[in-house]
């Protein structure tokens, strides 16, 4: 009798075990098997994780997958549609930029973290995102053995901004620092456009560029590349090619201040130009230029030094390549 009831009660817990066991299974699970991919092309280099967030089009909130397979995950998903958001890395990963109202699909965004000193921001770092919009899990896809693909094309939200300042008596400077502002604080994640909001920041180590004119005073321009989020108020729109383009606001308010210390030791030129109508983004939204009006320095005499100069013909709205960290 014991052993006829022990064989009993084992044949019941090894059934409800394999039940529980076989409705984890995709295909008893009420989900569908999606694969997410990205193409990291972009960026300057491989990212070590990804995150993915899934906004249900009827309310409730988002479904977050954080992993390190960067090249395609593969997920279950009830049926539903959704708004898919995905980008490198994690929120928490990052020291330049923050992250707000990540719980909102139209709200979400990213602002510039403050640098060492108060009213200056930091350089954002690399962050691309990947959208798709009203992404149907139908019924239909929860019979289908294969992953139904989800292909994201990640654009960044960061901008190579150059800014580039002729100099008449270029050999009379010693080295340059200066202060932009003006620029966007803010970037919204889904609706790709900067917030109106605004920052400054500092600007040293510039490049000299000395030409090989014989002109007196010797002509040259001093360049300085950083990473921003470009002008503020700006909608990044895709053309039909593919490429993207900025629709700018009309009203821009960006401001150079320069101090340029001068060979003799003792004299420094400053400066404050209007370069609210000198951007332009030659290469694409990814890449602004600014080319400012014209400055001349006051002949002093001394004993040089100071830039390294590179002497080279340059060209009216080449920007440089610059890789962004």
């Amino acid at each position: 009798m014991r052993v006829a009831v022990a064989l009993l009660l084992s044949a019941i817990l090894s059934s409800c075990a394999y039940k529980d066991l076989c409705y984890n299974h995709w295909e008893h699970s009420g989900k569908a098997r999606l694969s997410i991919t990205m193409d990291w092309s972009c960026l300057s280099e491989r990212p070590t994780g990804m995150t993915v967030m899934f906004f249900p089009k009827d309310g409730g909130a988002p479904l977050r997958h954080v992993t390190n397979d960067v090249d395609s995950v593969v997920l279950n998903l009830p049926p539903g549609t959704y708004n898919v958001l995905a980008f490198n890395q994690t929120v928490e990963e990052y020291e330049s930029i923050s992250f707000h109202d990540m719980d909102s699909w139209d709200d979400m965004y990213v602002s510039i973290a403050d640098g060492g000193k108060p009213g200056f921001s930091r350089e954002p770092a690399e962050l691309m995102t990947g959208t798709e919009e009203d992404f149907v899990v139908t019924p239909d896809m929860l019979n289908n053995p294969s992953p139904v693909p989800i292909e994201l094309t990640p654009h960044s939200i960061a901008v190579l901004t150059v800014i580039k300042v002729p100099v008449s008596g270029v050999q009379y400077a010693r080295a340059a620092d200066g202060v932009i502002s003006g620029m966007a604080k803010s970037f919204y994640l889904t609706r790709n456009c900067t917030g109106t909001g605004t920052t400054s920041f500092e600007l040293t180590d510039w490049t000299l560029i000395e030409s090989n004119s014989l002109q007196s005073p010797k002509p040259g321009i001093i360049s300085k590349s950083f990473v921003s989020f470009g002008l503020p108020g700006v909608q990044y729109v895709t053309e039909q090619s593919g490429d993207a383009a900025a629709d700018v606001s009309p009203s821009q308010n960006l401001t150079l201040y320069l101090d340029i210390p001068l060979i003799d030791m003792a004299t420094t030129f400053s400066d404050t130009l209007d370069v609210s109508d000198s951007w332009s983004f030659p290469v694409d939204v990814y890449h602004m230029l600014i080319e400012s009006e014209g400055i001349a320095l006051p002949e002093v005499s001394g004993a040089g030094g100071g830039f390294d100069v590179s002497v080279d013909d340059w060209e009216e709205g080449n920007v440089e390549n610059i890789e962004i960290k």
